[in-house]
């Protein structure tokens, strides 16, 4: 299932009467002679109610001419309030560092005015765009900072917006019951201020709670009325999110028409605001319903798409999702993209599990440093008051010995100097060390933590790769300490790696200094096949030498075995399809038969290694029978089709006697009917084919049937198109009609083209397009002056310029005769 989030916003207050139409608002706005606070007042509710959430860039557009104009009238509140709205508007866009930066220029402002409340609402943003980078920990500083000082003003409307906000934060941690107590802290605040913005969001955030937790009535009761309020305050951003909300819960219960409504309706507004993140999920979610109902063109259409805005954002998650789900589709259609999609997944999902154990290493390394912090300060506190307490007895004793005498007090008093100097200098020192050794053991501790806690192995090792240290993950993988390692197998890295290039890595990497990344095959002492994926790094000094080398090492077993039986997979349905080919090729015309022909082509360009499209010729009573099919579908399918109509033609001419093209094609209609066992029944098979069939004799006499598919005669250069009865051969609804049967005399120089759609149907050119019955028929005429071979030879090259790197569509099948 999709991850599902929401979106919330800390809007600062308005104070201009919310009876106020956008007309009105504009008039004020537009009214120079009126006060410069109640034109961006003005503004500031055009932009939040009327563009920030449905047309983002318009609203930034609005809030520059608000900074403009609070800039001239030097008007820092407002210049503050207009960043706060600009840094919105780059948050909807997904423009997360423009986002900060106008954020932090308007916190800086506020700090300035010492306005608590705008201070509160700048730090609760910086919070929501750091939680959607992933940076929880600094989501989670704003929000505490934010808290604290909502709380100090009694500021509830601020209040509940963060605690709504700390709610999304632990939901994105997996943390769903602490989430749904600061939501329901959170709605509790807003129903008592009647903030329905806040509520709807509260609202939304404990439906997802209820998906979470599976209790589909609930959330969706919850997800209804957040709704209702987001249509009553034109909140369309938020309208996309609740939308895909729901679309997701009648997915997962099997409504499809349902889920599809819903997902739709968040997509149109999700197109308008050019928000990519959720509008990645709800085509996803499209995909899901079309991956459903087993129309896997589609599901990977939308699959594709979803997975190329995913690349735009650079979001790993989405990359993981949608690469995830497309691996999934094409596991059903094309191996070869199978594969290439579960290596990106499986890449991305060792991401997120990397970025997960590294912010649990950073959140651990961040109570260290303020507990050290804390000690440290301690420390010099107490050096502080020791310090003291011995220029106060310095003091004294210089007071004492005044009483003495001059002579002796100057003499004291230097004495005293040069020894405080002498300590300064010591202290300093001291701390210098202190520093340097503080820092040092800091870096060891981080270290130690990353080693100690990863699953990945890690050895150290010296300039010459001997060994000098292993982490607990290689011993529990290898059952091997590195002292039992080394008597085993030595204690160079070269002796011990299972890579037989390990000699030559290790001297690449030391020219290069860089780290060296390979692959190994690594036998455990079980007797276990284990690929590690490994990184070899050298370590230099600060004078460039050479001084340690690490080697991580991840086991990347699951995917290798999942390559090797993916490539097995694909070979056997390759060498499947292989043989597929000959028996098909065995049913097309032989050399003999084609030669009845002298003067014309063939051009056969199967889509796949089989076809769905074939040519059919025979020679019977003096007549010649030439056809060109093309069957449902194409690829293995196609090729099945293709061996029936083919066996069945020959059967309809050669054994039942059968001449007239018409009826042929009726009595193969038949055949088709009878073996694939088609029915008016729902789901029944409607498997047939589009054709024509021609025969002729010497006297000129063209006799032909057309199935869906024309012929073109071209006389005098003429191109003259022949109109197909529009049933296939094959069942179809309604009463199955017989085929028409045409009649024509051939003159000296007539060509005839017989052809099926995939020539025409083909995508390419500049913009992408199909090619067109009305080029094919120009190219055609463009030839007329071309011998047969000739005109095959261009049809070859016109369409292999056209097509260029598009992928081949169709099965193509041109026929050309010249009487």
């Amino acid at each position: 299932m999709l991850r599902l989030i929401v979106l919330l916003i800390l809007c600062s207050s308005v104070t201009l009467a919310s009876a106020l139409n956008l007309d009105s608002l504009w008039g004020i706005w537009n009214n120079e002679n009126m006060e410069d606070t109640s034109r961006l007042k003005a503004m500031h509710i055009i932009v939040w109610n009327g563009y920030l959430f449905s047309q983002p860039d318009s609203a930034m557009y609005f809030a520059r001419l608000q900074y403009d104009l609070a800039e001239k009238a030097e008007n820092k509140k407002w210049m503050a309030k207009a960043l706060n709205t600009q840094g919105m508007s780059y948050y909807l866009q997904d423009l997360y560092t423009e986002a900060l930066n106008c954020l932090n220029k308007s916190l800086q402002l506020n700090q300035a005015l010492d306005n608590k409340e705008g201070i509160t609402t700048c730090l609760s943003n910086i919070g929501l765009v750091y939680e959607k980078q992933g940076n929880y920990q600094m989501a989670m500083e704003h929000y505490q900072t934010s808290l604290k000082i909502n709380r100090e003003l009694g500021y509830t409307e601020g209040l509940s917006n963060t605690l709504n906000n700390i709610g999304i934060l632990y939901d994105e941690q997996g943390n769903f019951d602490k989430a749904l107590e600061y939501y329901t802290r959170s709605l509790q605040l807003d129903k008592e201020n009647n903030n329905k913005d806040g509520i709807a969001s509260s609202l939304n955030n404990i439906g997802l709670y209820y998906v979470s937790q599976k209790i589909y009535d609930k959330a969706l009761a919850h997800f209804l009325q957040s709704i209702t309020i987001k249509e009553q305050i034109n909140n369309d951003v938020g309208l996309s999110y609740t939308y895909q909300n729901i679309g997701r819960i009648y997915l997962e219960s099997g409504k499809l028409k349902q889920a599809r409504k819903y997902f739709d309706q968040a997509i149109t507004i999700q197109q308008k605001t050019g928000e990519k993140y959720p509008l990645v999920n709800a085509l996803l979610g499209i995909g899901e319903i079309y991956y459903v109902e087993n129309n896997l063109s589609a599901a990977i259409l939308y699959g594709k798409q979803a997975f190329q805005l995913a690349q735009e954002t650079n979001a790993i998650r989405l990359i993981t999702e949608s690469s995830e789900f497309l691996y999934k589709v094409y596991s059903k259609t094309n191996h070869t993209k199978a594969l290439e999609m579960y290596e990106l997944y499986i890449k991305m999902r060792d991401s997120i599990a990397n970025e997960e154990n590294t912010r649990a290493l950073i959140q651990q390394e961040y109570q260290y440093e303020y507990d050290k912090k804390a000690a440290a300060d301690g420390i010099r506190n107490a050096e502080t008051i020791k310090l003291k307490n011995i220029q106060l007895q310095t003091q004294k004793t210089r007071t004492n010995y005044l009483i003495i005498g001059v002579f002796i007090m100057l003499l004291f008093l230097i004495l005293a100097i040069y020894n405080y100097r002498a300590k300064r200098i010591a202290n300093k020192t001291l701390q210098d060390q202190k520093k340097t050794m503080e820092e040092k053991n800091k870096e060891l501790e981080r270290l130690s933590i990353v080693a100690s806690k990863t699953e990945n192995i890690i050895l150290i090792m010296d300039p010459e790769g001997n060994v000098e240290w292993v982490n607990n993950s290689f011993v529990k993988l290898n059952n091997l300490t590195m002292e039992e390692l080394i008597a085993e197998r030595g204690p160079n890295i070269k002796t011990i790696s299972n890579n037989p290039d390990m000699a030559k890595i290790i001297e690449e990497c030391i020219k290069s200094k860089s780290p060296y990344r390979y692959d190994s095959l690594n036998i455990t002492s079980q007797g276990e096949r284990v690929w590690e994926s490994s990184t070899l790094t050298p370590i230099y000094d600060e004078q460039g030498v050479l001084n340690k080398f690490i080697i991580i090492d991840t086991d990347i077993t699951k995917q290798k075995n999942a390559e090797e039986l993916l490539n097995q997979k694909n070979k056997d349905i390759t060498d499947s399809i292989n043989y597929a080919q000959r028996i098909q090729n065995a049913l097309l015309p032989s050399k003999e038969v084609l030669s009845l022909i002298p003067d014309g082509f063939i051009l056969f360009q199967p889509k796949d290694i089989v076809s769905g499209d074939f040519y059919w010729m025979q020679q019977h009573n003096n007549r010649i029978y030439l056809a060109a099919c093309d069957c449902t579908g194409h690829g293995v399918p196609g090729a099945f089709m293709s061996m029936i109509s083919s066996s069945l033609l020959d059967e309809a001419l050669l054994e039942k006697g059968i001449t007239q093209p018409s009826e042929i094609f009726f009595e193969v209609r038949k055949g088709i009917i009878k073996a694939l066992k088609q029915t008016e029944e729902a789901g029944s098979q409607k498997d047939g084919m589009d054709a024509v069939l021609c025969s002729w004799d010497q006297n000129g006499k063209l006799e032909y049937a057309l199935a869906y598919n024309p012929f073109f005669l071209i006389r005098n250069r003429e191109l003259i198109e022949t109109k197909a009865d529009k049933y296939p051969v094959g069942f179809h609804t309604g009463a199955q009609k017989p085929f028409t049967h045409h009649e024509l005399k051939l003159e000296k120089g007539d060509t005839v083209y017989l052809f099926s759609d995939g020539y025409p149907d083909q995508f390419g050119g500049k913009k992408d397009k199909k090619f067109m019955m009305k080029n094919f028929k120009k190219l055609l005429l463009s030839i007329q002056d071309k011998t047969m071979n000739e005109q095959k030879t261009i049809l070859e090259e016109t369409m292999a310029e056209w097509k260029g790197d598009t992928e081949q569509v169709d099965d193509i099948l041109v026929m050309g005769v010249r009487f």
